[in-house]
């Protein structure tokens, strides 16, 4: 018989995605099928018919899931099942689940007040009731805003578990046998929903607190129900397929078209949380250009800013989580100072003869002893002048071309009571904050929460608007690589800075500074995947 060279179809690379259909320079997607139900693909000659499979469970409403394993170790796994907006988490092939229990947390949706929480407010800061019904906590950047709830239990020994739902975050939970000491929990929560489980011993505390000197906000918080563990999710059927992911330890990040950013934590084979990636120092984008200046309202807290023209176009949710970051011109620095140790920012003082001249502002009532610093490196602080009253002076140093940092505030042991007001005007260079927009309400107008410092409350046209949002879109692809969370999508690449996941910040420099690149070359909108190599 003649030799013949007879092509074979042998489906055994399995199955392509659809959105890698239109590949056709690969080999290998000859030997893929689109569909391949029933089927197994073997490295070595051609598919074979799937063998048999146990059940376990059935998905959510039977409904099409998307999974996605869970690997600390390679005895502590979990798989995380995705359906139309749910989210479900089974450990050794059981899914979570919770007992009926009957301990019950008091007004725990905040309808109408924060009654029946123990007000633990430290000076200067307020814990207090939110329009709509929240819990809203602000710091002073030091001492913190708290609130506190014992609640009864009738199963000690048995698991309870707690929904607890951040508005606007991050908060910090305290769960244990006291108020303070979080012996059952412990953490940090982002906004969305947490499902904290813990055996407790006997009645227990449950703490929010934020010493942070702008608002955060507890949606609610209540004991779970009996039954399976379901967190919300924000991705619909349609698009599961879509959902990218990369893990570090106990935390996997999600990306998908169209939405913003997601983490899904784990603190113990029980506790989960879904929750924003909200990275609060960047991307940016480049200075604006155009005519538009923003003057903000004030240099900390909840604040407006003000455009000078139609800035804030569209729909109000298109900007909310926008970041701006906005150079001041001149500095100025505050602080309310209500223990020892602690001071102002610095202004950096340059020029020569007046115009080196900034002014000490001392207010209050107050009992302590005020320190006027300088410094040559932002590091390294010697002492210059002490206030034991208020004052408003102007400071001159005489130090001609010499740039000095200076700050003023409050040493260890100077302190005895009240607060003290405190604040450096410097008519000369810049500070940089950096603020996130909560909420539009004009196309000129905003307001917002300052998460860096500003450094005035002058109209200035040096500001840069970050890189995500609903209106700018999103990242829909990422990894983990060479020590640093990548994200690409919409024309670019972003890499955070080395060993800071969630830090985009420009401005750190040397080899641990982030990346951010455009795509220079084809199909760029949306990145379906990125691998590390």
């Amino acid at each position: 018989m003649p030799r013949s060279n007879t092509p074979l179809l042998a489906f055994n690379r399995g199955v392509i995605s659809p959105l890698g259909l239109a590949r056709i320079d690969l080999d290998r997607l000859q030997l893929s099928a689109e569909t391949q139900t029933n089927w197994m693909p073997r490295v070595l000659g051609s598919m074979m018919l799937r063998p048999g499979l146990e059940y376990i469970y059935g998905t959510k409403s039977n409904n099409k899931p998307h999974h996605i394993p869970f690997v600390a170790a390679t005895d502590d796994t979990a798989i995380l099942e995705f359906t139309d907006s749910v989210l479900r988490i089974s450990v050794d092939e059981v899914l979570i689940t919770r007992p009926a229990v009957t301990a019950a947390v008091t007004n725990g949706l905040f309808t109408s007040d924060v009654t029946s929480w123990t007000d633990a407010d430290e000076s200067g800061a307020a814990s207090v009731w939110a329009t709509g019904g929240y819990l809203s906590l602000l710091g002073t950047g030091i001492n913190e805003a708290s609130r506190t709830q014992l609640v009864t239990v009738n199963e000690a020994g048995i698991v309870h578990a707690l929904r607890i739902i951040i508005n606007r975050g991050p908060v910090k939970v305290r769960i244990g046998t006291t108020a303070t000491n979080g012996s059952y929990h412990t953490a940090t929560l982002g906004t969305g929903t947490h499902s904290l489980a813990f055996p407790p011993t006997g009645n227990f505390y449950i703490n929010f607190s934020s010493a942070l000197s702008y608002s955060v906000v507890v949606d609610s918080v209540a004991v779970e129900a009996s039954g399976v563990l379901e967190l919300p999710s924000p991705y619909l059927e349609a698009g599961l397929g879509l959902i990218r992911h990369t893990q570090s330890a106990d935390v996997i990040f999600l990306a998908c078209d169209e939405e913003q950013q997601r983490k899904i934590e784990r603190r113990n084979n029980d506790s989960w949380s879904i929750v924003l990636y909200e990275p609060l120092t960047g991307p940016f984008g480049n200075i604006n250009i155009g005519p538009i200046t923003i003057t903000p309202s004030a240099l900390t807290g909840d604040i407006t800013i003000t455009a000078s023209k139609d800035l804030f176009e569209g729909s109000a949710s298109e900007h909310s989580g926008l970041l701006y970051r906005i150079v001041s011109s001149g500095q100025i620095v505050q602080a309310s100072i209500t223990a020892e140790d602690n001071f102002t920012g610095s202004i950096l003082v340059t020029g020569v003869g007046a115009s080196r001249d900034f002014t000490i502002s001392i207010t209050g009532t107050w009992s302590a002893t005020v320190t006027l610093q300088r410094s040559i490196d932002d590091a390294t602080w010697e002492d210059v002048q002490t206030y034991t009253a208020n004052t408003t002076a102007t400071f001159s140093d005489g130090l001609d071309n010499v740039e000095y940092y200076y700050r003023i505030g409050v040493k260890t042991g100077g302190y005895t009571s009240g607060t003290v007001g405190l604040g450096l005007t410097f008519s000369g260079g810049s500070l940089t904050g950096i603020v996130k927009i909560r909420s539009v309400t004009s196309a000129t107008v905003a307001n917002a929460s300052v998460i860096v410092a500003l450094g005035g409350t002058s109209a200035t046209d040096d500001w840069y608007a970050g890189q995500w949002s609903a209106e700018k879109g999103w990242p829909t692809a990422n990894a983990l690589y060479e020590g640093r969370l990548w994200h690409a999508g919409r024309g670019k690449i972003w890499g955070s800075v080395s060993d800071g996941f969630e830090d985009l910040n420009d401005d750190t420099e040397g080899d641990s500074g982030p990346i951010n690149r455009f795509i220079g070359e084809g199909p760029v909108d949306v990145v379906n995947w990125i691998v590390p190599l």
